[in-house]
């Protein structure tokens, strides 16, 4: 079983967000006005009573809050701090260099810039892994808000080049390098990744089609990857995240947290596809060799304590994967469950804990609309009858009318079909033979396991359910700010809005409504620069106000240095794992620490 710890709620404030500030030791010295209208949607609830004031790290993983598959990435840790200085496209001073222009150099991307980075033509980018995007250092600035504008539009309005280039390519498959990626961060053959606070949305200023299928971001190929506090949408997909492909002998996957997707355009607001498609392993002699790739080509993607709100399907995903396919949901909250929430297609693990479900306002949920065995031989392994296994506990699904559709009780129920043409004779002897469209998947011993998949090195803190949905809202998005005492408040207006329909159960109420362009309100965002001569002199990522504060020698650049004992907001840290100086300096502007001394 999972460890069940029970998370206090944070609350939401802002008046004392000027605190916070002096508490990291003046993190800006030019801070974003707040827009008026937080004022009228802050919600306030009370501070806990209770909290630990010794926190002790005792294990070193990407940061102190990470969990899952992919807390094990070092990042940039022990290498060179790298400064995005301007909002421009490309060159020096860009994001986009700060991320491409290393190569696999260990590095610490932080932020002498805050507000809009549009971007029309990043391409895929390969083999620049080994990096922490540290948004939070932004935080102060209006925050790291990666917005994709279209590359090409004629009188016809805005025209794409669908599923553009290695989109739909898990594996080594080639992919068009002339075409823009059209996407906010796309990643291939990359491992080793942190990305923290990040907003990346994409496609909402475009009104583009279905068919276009535009995504907020991607990754294929990559291992040791965790994103943490980041926010997605207005695209087709929240993104891609092609699973750990490559190197399937290495520790490490994937984990997405404290994330927040939302509402897509054009009625097409996906959440995410993963794994490995079958058609996609290349370098094969034969199908049984091709089979055997396919079988271990997919690792393990962890998705827990996010929220996807009014997203149209697959929320957490599409799952395609062989054997060694491992995927945990827990603690995720979904508000509007649409036509379907995961597909999976293949012999994966899953388990599904402590998620909550509700229905919005747009369409009832009902059994044979939640998780489907999606049987299609054009994304999986021809001639082999599917076989998933999934453990569920303690996942709740709330229809319109706030009564219960999924409870304790009737947990397997979540669990229906989703068969094509090419569900052949190979199931002939299978439970799941004849069953159509939204039938229920029989209750078997070949697909319903009665026990979690065994804990990770990193394991996940499983929100109780009746918890889940304040305690994420309260702490899912880029958006996301800490005051001194803990509370929380969000200061990005989509992250805000958002996370207030999905409190108050409001939004569209039918499917015309949903995705459509005239719902879409772009905030100004402002670009906010600081003096890095002032604030960071010595150019080692952490600010020297912080560092006379915490007893480190300004001019030493000792960011990779490491110290045991610290007092930070009133906390007494205990350093056993051996953080760097600046991955304390992070972790405190990120919130670690409020976080972990409620657990």
């Amino acid at each position: 079983m999972y460890p069940l710890n029970k998370h206090l709620r944070l609350s939401m404030s802002i008046s004392v967000f000027c605190m916070f500030l002096s508490a990291c030791g003046g993190q800006g010295d030019q801070v974003t006005p707040k827009p008026p209208e937080l004022a009228n949607k802050t919600e306030v609830s009370t501070v806990p009573n209770k909290k630990s004031s010794v926190i002790t790290l005792g294990t070193l993983k990407a940061f102190p809050t990470a969990e899952g598959a992919g807390a094990g990435a070092t990042g940039g840790r022990g290498g060179k701090v790298v400064y995005v200085t301007n909002t421009n496209e490309k060159g020096a001073g860009s994001l986009f260099e700060a991320v491409t222009g290393y190569g696999n150099e260990k590095r610490t991307i932080a932020f002498a810039v805050g507000g809009r980075f549009n971007v029309s033509t990043w391409e895929w980018t390969e083999n620049v892994g080994n990096f922490t995007l540290a948004g939070q250092t932004a935080n102060d600035l209006g925050g790291v808000h990666i917005v994709s504008i279209p590359y090409h539009e004629n009188s016809q309005g805005i025209q794409y080049k669908y599923y553009q280039g290695a989109i739909w390519s898990y594996l080594n498959q080639d992919f068009d390098r002339s075409i823009p990626a059209n996407g906010s961060l796309y990643l291939t053959h990359s491992d080793n990744m942190a990305i923290r606070y990040i907003s990346a949305k994409g496609g909402w200023e475009s009104g583009i089609h279905h068919e276009a299928r535009f995504n907020a971001f991607g990754t294929k190929n990559c291992t040791n990857l965790i994103y943490d506090h980041y926010s997605s949408g207005f695209s087709s997909y929240l993104g891609k995240l092609g699973g750990t492909n490559r190197n399937t002998g290495k520790e490490g996957g994937i984990t997405m947290q404290y994330s927040l997707g939302h509402e897509g355009v054009a009625k097409h607001g996906v959440g995410f596809v993963l794994g490995a498609y079958f058609k996609n392993v290349v370098g094969a002699r034969s199908e049984k060799e091709q089979i055997d790739k396919w079988r271990t080509a997919a690792g393990a993607t962890d998705f827990h304590h996010n929220a996807f709100i009014l997203n149209t399907h697959r929320h957490t995903g599409n799952i395609v994967a062989g054997d060694s396919g491992r995927y945990k949901r827990i603690s995720n909250y979904i508000y509007g469950v649409g036509s379907r929430l995961d597909s999976f297609n293949g012999n994966m693990q899953i388990d599904y804990v402590n998620n909550v479900y509700e229905a919005s306002n747009v369409n009832d949920v009902h059994l044979g609309y939640l998780h489907k065995f999606e049987i299609a031989n054009s994304i999986a392994a021809p001639g082999i009858a599917i076989q998933p296994s999934l453990y569920l506990n303690g996942n709740k699904v709330v229809k319109q009318d706030g009564s219960l559709l999924i409870s304790a009780a009737n947990q397997w129920s979540m669990i229906s079909m989703k068969p094509d043409e090419s569900m052949g004779e190979e199931y002939r002897n299978t439970p799941l033979w004849g069953k159509r469209h939204h039938e229920q998947v029989p209750d078997s011993p070949l697909y319903h396991r009665t026990s979690a998949i065994k804990k990770g090195k990193y394991p996940i803190t499983v929100t109780p359910t009746d918890e889940v949905k304040n305690y994420v809202l309260n702490n899912a998005g880029a958006g996301v700010r800490f005051n001194l005492d803990g509370t929380t408040y969000n200061d990005d207006q989509i992250d805000l809005k958002y996370i207030s329909i999905a409190k108050e159960k409001s939004g569209p109420s039918n499917d015309d409504e949903l995705g459509n362009k005239s719902r879409l309100v772009i905030p100004n965002y402002v670009t906010t620069k600081r003096n890095l001569t002032k604030f960071d002199s010595d150019r080692d990522g952490m600010a020297d106000s912080w560092e006379k504060k915490h007893g480190l020698k300004v001019g030493a650049k000792d960011n990779n240095a490491v110290k045991r004992d610290w007092t930070i907001q009133g906390y007494s840290i205990k350093n056993n794992a051996g953080y760097t100086n600046l991955e304390i300096y992070l972790a405190e502007l990120a919130g670690d620490f409020h976080l972990l001394a409620k657990k």
